[in-house]
């Protein structure tokens, strides 16, 4: 009897310990956890810490222009942080990158679907939102501008690049909104006030979104090149029917390309900052992104040239293509096609669309009014164009500047 009590209360002792270093061991688990998550708000704070009098002040500034900041509620803490966050130069660096990434952890880990004001759709994909902007300056400016091409009997095309966002599947999580599919609507309603052609890219996989969504960069607003070959498409058929061009169907013709994916550090077009979306949240919350090409089966003989840096590239596209930026001036020369100009107006967007909008011409002028510093109407009278294209998203044409003299 006495070996039996001695027995249990070993088994009890043993259990009880058991149950101890469990507890315990979940203790120490849990505390570790949340100390990770505090930690990693320090993202947040992390620009004030390093640079105290000039991200106090911006902070300051933050809390004054947002309406509930009298009322002191916790909420609104580290939205003003992050705003604050984006009012000075955020250093770039190991640690920096290091905190970004811990932070991107932490809102993977709690299933969150916005981090650091990048909002991951429901299928996988990054983007920014935006719940207002004004276009109406912008749109001044296209009016002055159609008015002297007018003069020059130079017909003006505008081409909008889709927004990220389908307009027929959103994918937008729960209480997240975005406008821009409807200022778009409201800006086409413009073009067609003044009498403007156009090429609503969103039309091409309006009943397709799958393929629209597949076609974006995962990590970045940007499209991928391949895209912009569906919206040169479009445009060749225009310029054709409408224009007086005479572009091949080979050439606008999906069967002439194949499909190439390359990884992201292999990437085309260097010229152009992307990634915007996995440097804001870092690698652990953005999905593994891929370029996907689509290159000509057929040989081409161009040349590629940008003027200011006196980068010249001339043969086939594997030596031409992929050059293409956010360069002030770049230029081509298709040998193959005998005659036609374009002057094109762009943003980022018309970096990849300008490789195959190259094809459709003799010579093509690409012009970023972000970078250019001299007078549009000027080079455009040196340059002589058959049609001026202008190629924007709808957020891009909130800032586009076009500094006409």
């Amino acid at each position: 009897m006495s070996d039996r009590c001695c027995i249990d209360e070993s088994a009890k002792f043993y259990f009880m310990n058991l149950y101890v270093t469990s507890i315990c061991r979940k203790g120490i688990i849990s505390i570790g956890f949340i100390g990770i998550i505090l930690f990693t708000q320090l993202w947040y704070a992390y620009p004030i810490l390093r640079h105290p009098k000039l991200h106090y002040w911006a902070f300051l500034n933050a809390q004054a222009e947002n309406p509930h900041s009298q009322a002191c509620q916790s909420q609104f803490f580290f939205k003003n942080l992050e705003k604050a966050k984006d009012q000075v130069a955020f250093e770039t660096n190991i640690w920096s990158n290091l905190y970004i990434d811990i932070y991107g952890l932490s809102c993977k880990s709690l299933q969150k679907d916005v981090c650091g004001g990048i909002v991951k759709l429901k299928n996988g994909l990054l983007t920014n939102v935006t719940s207002q902007f004004d276009v109406s300056k912008s749109q001044n400016q296209l009016i002055a501008l159609q008015e002297t091409l007018n003069k020059k009997n130079l017909p003006v095309l505008f081409v909008l690049a889709p927004c990220k966002i389908s307009s027929t599947d959103p994918q937008l999580p729960r209480g997240v909104k975005d406008v821009r599919n409807e200022k778009a609507d409201q800006f086409i309603d413009f073009l067609e006030q003044r009498h403007i052609d156009y090429i609503d890219c969103r039309s091409i996989f309006v009943n397709n979104p799958s393929e629209h969504y597949r076609l974006f960069l995962k990590s970045d607003f940007h499209w991928q090149p391949e895209y912009a070959f569906y919206a040169f498409r479009e445009t060749a058929k225009k310029l054709n029917s409408q224009y007086g061009f005479n572009i091949p169907h080979q050439y606008y013709d999906p069967s002439s390309y194949t499909e190439k994916n390359v990884p992201l550090e292999e990437r085309p077009y260097r010229g152009q900052n992307i990634n915007l979306e996995l440097k804001e949240t870092g690698r652990f919350f953005a999905p593994i992104d891929q370029f996907i090409l689509f290159e000509p089966i057929f040989q081409t003989n161009t040349r590629f040239e940008i003027p200011h840096l006196n980068i010249v590239k001339e043969g086939n596209y594997t030596q031409t293509w992929r050059q293409s930026g956010v360069y002030a001036i770049q230029k081509s020369t298709n040998y193959d096609v005998p005659d036609k100009k374009i002057c094109l107006i762009k943003d980022s967007f018309g970096a990849s669309y300008f490789d195959y909008l190259t094809l459709s011409c003799h010579e093509l002028l690409a012009i970023d009014p972000r970078n250019f510093k001299g007078d549009i109407i000027d080079e455009i009278d040196k340059f002589q164009p058959d049609i001026v294209i202008l190629i924007y998203t709808i957020r891009m044409i909130s800032d586009l500047e076009l500094k006409l003299q």
